[in-house]
């Protein structure tokens, strides 16, 4: 369980790094694969699940279903916490 929570963390916080390199240093590209949480959080969490034999704080076995599995768990929770936190905190809205 351990394991499953230090990838998300690490993809969301990779994922966050890129969104705001891109949107500080890097705005005269439209890279719509930046623009898209749900994207960048499966290619991000793809590309940690293929380098997982070469760390120690989380590893999983190589398998076709959990590299699926596991850039779509990726993904969903990166497009989920970018929906619900920005630069002030959680987005709160009282506008009913």
């Amino acid at each position: 369980m351990t394991n499953l929570i230090y990838y998300i963390l690490s993809t969301y916080s990779i994922s966050v790094l890129i969104t705001m390199i891109n949107c500080r240093y890097i705005t005269k590209y439209d890279i719509k694969l930046i623009k898209c949480p749900f994207c960048l959080g499966m290619w991000v969490g793809l590309v940690l699940f293929l380098f997982n034999g070469h760390t120690h704080i989380f590893t999983f076995d190589i398998t076709i279903t959990n590299t699926i599995l596991m850039s779509i768990i990726s993904g969903a929770t990166t497009y989920i916490l970018m929906v619900l936190i920005d630069d002030n905190g959680f987005k709160i809205d009282n506008n009913e």
